[in-house]
Order: structure tokens, then sequence, then C-alpha cells
């Protein structure tokens, strides 16, 4: 893929801008500035959003700045988490195609490249995204980073074959996305600027923020498309935001309810919105029903003793869907055990 292969955009200012939220990864940000200074397409603009740092970030940020060819542009606010951040870094922005940057994670050099062809050669599709290779901790080890990557499981029905990647087209496919929680990863996607005032990336929510907007997304039919190549790594570490595994059963409680709150607010939303049919309403209602009650409710509160909001979260997975016995039995489960004194039961009731 050529180095100019993301430029053909018509904005006036540069053809892609990175918006890196950032929130106390003084430790990170030097491979970050790294990946992004090493990328072979060289037309893009940094954007750089401090989520209220109070380690060495922003002496970091400067020091980058200071020797950066390309234009970096620093922006701080009071702590309010990654989407407020991306957004504040979006409104900033001067490229036609956005591209996300998680400071903790590593993009390869070709990845702009690659994302920026895919969306060159298909001037239909809006929403550009590659494969991540997961990998644990820093330093990073050598990887042998593997060539084409398959599309996603649920999305094989929809997949159709076209130039170094697979277009996502099809009746079903915006229930898919929302029922299988296929989720291409904000930070591994190339995205056209408009594709923002088709679906609103919400400031307001600190978890699974990605998954509403892109439920937001295949409902105003923006064009998808997977590129069949890996051009990042995604790096798992004990402060991960979006991790729910903590350091002991009550950590990992306190992260699930946490980020459940956000992401049931998200999908409860949306289905109140309306403009679904019939049958994303209805994928939308199962998914939301089973990230209340196992998510939020289950796993979340119930697990911290919180039983009286967990009671209430049921109540109202239950009504989104009446007829699903499992959850019936586990609430009444939970119920009894309450009434008796009773730790929650070990395992869900099927």
């Amino acid at each position: 893929m050529s180095a100019d292969a993301a430029a053909d955009t018509n904005s006036p200012g540069p053809a892609v801008s990175v918006i890196l939220p950032t929130y106390d990864r003084a430790d990170f940000l030097p491979d970050a500035f790294a990946a992004i200074a090493g990328q072979t397409f060289r037309d893009w603009e940094l954007i750089i959003v401090d989520d209220g740092s109070t380690d060495a970030t922003p002496q970091v940020v400067e020091d980058f700045a200071a020797q950066s060819d390309r234009p970096v542009v620093s922006l701080r606010q009071d702590n309010s988490g990654a989407y407020a951040a991306r957004a504040h870094g979006l409104r900033a922005a001067r490229g036609g195609r956005i591209a996300f940057y998680d400071s903790d994670d590593v993009w390869l050099p070709d990845h702009l490249a690659t994302l920026g062809g895919a969306l060159n050669a298909h001037p239909d599709v809006g929403w550009a995204f590659s494969t991540s290779l997961h990998v644990v901790g820093s330093p990073l080890a050598v990887f042998d980073i593997p060539g084409e990557r398959p599309v996603p499981e649920p999305l094989r029905p929809f997949a159709v074959p076209s130039g170094g990647g697979h277009r996502l087209d099809g009746a079903g496919l915006a229930a898919t996305l929302i029922l299988h929680d296929v989720n291409p990863g904000l930070q591994f996607s190339l995205i056209r600027r408009e594709v923002f005032d088709q679906a609103r990336l919400r400031p307001d929510l600190r978890n699974g923020g990605d998954r509403v907007f892109l439920a937001a997304a295949a409902r105003a039919g923006v064009g998808l498309m997977h590129v069949a190549a890996t051009t990042g790594l995604y790096r798992l570490h004990g402060n991960h935001s979006s991790l729910v595994e903590g350091t002991g059963g009550r950590v990992t409680a306190e992260k699930t309810a946490r980020v459940y709150e956000s992401l049931t607010t998200g999908f409860r939303d949306l289905l109140n919105e309306g403009g679904w049919t019939a049958e994303e309403r209805a994928a939308l209602r199962e998914r939301l029903g089973n990230d209340l009650f196992w998510g939020l409710g289950y796993n979340g509160y119930w697990s911290l003793g919180r039983h009286a909001e967990a009671l209430q979260v049921f109540r109202e997975a239950v009504a989104l869907r009446p007829r699903h016995l499992p959850f019936r039995k586990t609430l009444l489960a939970c119920r009894i055990r309450g009434l008796l004194g009773l730790a929650p039961p070990r395992e869900p009731v099927a």
C-alpha cells in the first residue's frame, strides 16, 4: 500500500486527524508517539487530549510536540473519560478522516496507509477497520505479525470480497452487530468525518461508547469495510479501562458494574430513540436485556451486595425479554437466597 494512499480527501486541512485521549499514561506515550510518527502515510495532524492526568503526561506531550515534524495540538480537560476526550478532540479536528489512537496501544507503520487506501477504493464506505493482535504488558515483545486476517465470524454472511478486504452489507447486518457484540475498535479504524454527522459519538459514556456509536452508525446506513490485515497491537494490562477482570473478586465486580452502567445507558437510549427495523429493535431488546441482567445486575450489583439495585435491574431485563426463562429462574433464586440471608448462587440458573 503506497504511503499516499490515505490522501484522497477534499479537506482543506490535513487528510487525517489522529485523536489521542490519554489519562496518566506517561509510561505508554513514547511507544504511541513513535508509532504515530512512524506511519508511512504522512499527511496527518495529532490532537492530544489530556483527560486531567496527574503524572508526567504534560511534559511527555510537550517534549514530543516540540520535535514533531507534523502538526500537534495539545488540549487538556478535567477528568471526564475517554469518550469526552475523543469528542473534545473531534471538535478541534481539521481532517476529512478521523483516526482514534488509544495511548496504551500501538499502530503498525502501514495502519493509516492501509485503511486510507480502502476508503479511497470504496467511496461509499464510511468506516474501514482492520484487525489487531492482542499482547500482554509492556515493554512490547517482538511479534511475527500475520498477514491477512479473516472477517469476524458473525459478520461472514454479510462479507463481500472487495479489494484487500470485505465490504459488509445485507439485511440483518445492524442486528448482527448489536446482538453479537462485534466491535471493530475505534483505535483500529479510519472513519470519514461526515459519519459523525450521521451518528453521535457520546461524550457522556465512560465505557462502551464505541459499541453504541457503531450501532447508531449501522442504523444510519454507514458503509462498513473489514480490511484483511493486522495493523495494530492491542495491549492488555491491569489498568485497562475496558477490562472487567481485576486482582480480586470485588475489583472485578466493581469494574463490571462500571462498564455495564455506561453500556446499558447507551443501548437503552438508542432503543428509546426509535428508527429501528423490527429485527433491529428485537436485537436491541435482547442485547440490552442480557447486558442488564447478567452484566450489570448479576455480575455487578448482586455480586457487590447491592441487592436492591440488582433486583431493579433484573426486573427491567425481564420486561425486555419476558419469555426468557433463565432470567426468571435466576431472579427467583436470588430472591429466595436473599430472604434466607444466603450468598448468591455461584452460577446463573439455566
